[in-house]
């Protein structure tokens, strides 16, 4: 299958994947935060993804996705750490964490640290799914990964650095631009949401291997 064919097909599936993953989030926030006590997590939670629908996150998300597998097709001919240093401006660029982060902090170099890690794992994903051949994205993917348990490595390896990010950004007030108020609130929603998404990406990876 040609390159274009299977960038698409994977694009696809990342498209509806940013979308059932939000409505999932949203569903999960409720639970997790419920009663008197998660309420001011709750109204926090529901504000951000109405803002999240509205601002036009979503499309910065799919244009950040898209040069990560615009990327990919270079790769084979290419060293990973050589390609990485050339996009990463690019990479950075099109974030939305660094969009919003202020580049005089004293961490904004252990910020994008984080980030280029988290770019370059995805990198080492995506770049196998391009290479393997399927007609499906379940196909690609376990043909990519022959063994489910190499796949699940990287995810957890990414989670790994978004869960310092999170951790850096809670202890640095200046790293990234946000309302005092809503500081405490959504930091705990970010720490969450990515407990969340590891475990709902882990349980969707088995689903594809038990296809």
């Amino acid at each position: 299958m040609k390159s274009e064919k299977k960038k698409k097909i994977v694009l696809e599936r990342v498209e509806k994947e940013i979308m059932s993953y939000g409505e999932f989030l949203e569903r999960k926030i409720e639970e997790r935060f419920s009663g008197i006590i998660g309420l001011a997590i709750r109204k926090t939670a529901k504000m951000l993804f109405k803002w999240v629908m509205k601002s036009g996150a979503i499309n910065r998300v799919k244009k950040n996705f898209e040069f990560i597998l615009d990327t990919c097709e270079i790769l084979d001919e290419r060293d990973l750490d050589e390609i990485v240093k050339e996009k990463r401006e690019g990479y950075l660029n099109s974030n939305e964490i660094y969009m919003r982060a202020n580049k005089k902090s004293e961490k904004i170099k252990a910020l994008e640290k984080f980030l280029i890690g988290e770019f370059k794992v995805r990198l080492k994903i995506y770049s196998r799914i391009l290479n393997a051949d399927g007609e499906s994205y379940e196909e690609l993917v376990k043909n990519a990964f022959k063994e489910k348990g190499e796949l699940e490595k990287l995810i957890k390896e990414e989670f790994k650095i978004i869960k310092n990010a999170i951790e850096l950004i809670s202890s640095e007030k200046d790293l990234i631009r946000i309302p005092s108020a809503m500081r405490s609130p959504l930091i705990k929603i970010f720490s969450v949401s990515a407990e969340i998404m590891k475990e709902k990406m882990l349980e969707d990876i088995d689903k594809i291997y038990k296809k």
